[in-house]
């Protein structure tokens, strides 16, 4: 079942992931230049990443104890450690928002707004075929892109985003990102 939100602003960045080793997991075509002439098709492999995504909801049990290394930065409200599980392409951290539950996250950057679609609609069919049918997706846009959640139809402390946007930030032609994580929803102690 798939719920479509319209949310006019979210504040929170979410990023792209992929299990323990992604490296390979991603099939590129296409090219990057000022103008997204040919956006990039991704293909995640379902033989790597549901197995990475197993132990990836298996941590969050745990509060990814199992696979954060040292503290890689923070301030008083946010700590992120670096993580023994990794995604190709991508930079990924467990994030602790200050509020006692860590959240595993990894970001790609995007050559443009079709590849930046196209990575998330073919991120979120392996995820979705992954998980099976006792997961539900959730849409929801805001003024800078999309934010699909899944979370499994019996309650569950689990939530994984997949989200890509436009970063305004960033002043190339590269100012697309690509984020996916998995967390406890915010309900859950």
């Amino acid at each position: 079942m798939r719920t479509h939100l319209s949310l006019k602003s979210a504040g929170l960045g979410w990023c792209v992931l992929y299990s323990l080793s992604l490296a390979g997991c991603a099939s590129l075509s296409g090219q990057s230049g000022q103008a997204e002439v040919n956006p990039v098709q991704y293909t995640f492999d379902s033989s790597t990443v549901c197995p990475g995504l197993e132990r990836l909801l298996a941590s969050a049990e745990n509060q990814f104890s199992d696979i954060s290394g040292k503290s890689a930065s923070g301030s008083q409200n946010i700590s992120v450690w670096k993580t023994s599980l990794k995604a190709e392409n991508a930079d990924c951290r467990v994030v602790e928002w200050g509020n006692g539950q860590p959240n595993y996250l990894c970001t790609v950057a995007l050559p443009g707004e079709q590849s930046a679609q196209n990575w998330h609609q073919s991120l979120e069919a392996t995820l979705t075929a992954c998980l099976g049918a006792d997961w539900l997706a959730q849409d929801a846009e805001d003024r800078e892109g999309i934010v699909t959640s899944l979370t499994r139809k019996e309650v569950s402390p689990s939530v994984i985003t997949v989200r890509h946007y436009r970063n305004e930030k960033m002043l190339s032609s590269r100012n697309w990102t690509g984020v996916f994580s998995i967390g406890r929803t915010p309900s859950t102690p």
